[in-house]
């Protein structure tokens, strides 16, 4: 999922690539620690443990869909039997996954699920970090910044 990601700051960003390196990495751990936090705040009794990236990619996506909402992102359609390639853009691929994690949490709240009191997915870790993301892509947008098609960005 983070192919895409690249490709597309690639073409945006006329900074150096350690210093887009170095800001990826920032959004990716504040993003995992806020999932993680997001996650222990649903269920701080848990027993399970929490471990896993799941949450700083979603931060990641969120960062994604603010900065680059019209860029296509190839995905594979099923119809029928046959599954064929096609383009979509973020907002539609990264917005359907989003709403999935909000109900999905939403049904794993309720209890009404087969995973009850078993573990299984972090929907609140992937709802945490993607709200992170999205909200970090705030900081680094600037009037004067490059062009992404979008919006400008630093």
């Amino acid at each position: 999922m983070l192919l895409p990601i690249g490709r597309a700051e690639e073409k945006a960003r006329a900074t150096s690539v350690i210093v887009y390196a170095l800001i990826i990495a920032n959004v990716y751990l504040v993003c995992g620690l806020a999932a993680t936090s997001a996650q222990i705040w649903m269920g701080p009794d848990s027993v399970i443990p929490a471990l896993g990236a799941s949450g700083a990619i979603a931060g990641v996506l969120g960062a994604y869909l603010r900065m680059f909402p019209s860029n296509r992102i190839r995905v594979l359609a099923p119809l029928g039997w046959l599954i064929f390639p096609i383009r979509l853009p973020a907002v539609v691929v990264i917005g359907f996954w989003i709403a999935l994690q909000f109900f999905d949490e939403f049904i794993s709240i309720t209890g009404h699920n087969a995973q009850t009191l078993n573990g299984g997915v972090a929907y609140m870790a992937h709802i945490g970090g993607f709200l992170t993301g999205l909200a970090l892509s705030f900081l680094w947008q600037r009037k004067e910044g490059i062009d992404t098609g979008d919006m400008k960005y630093l």
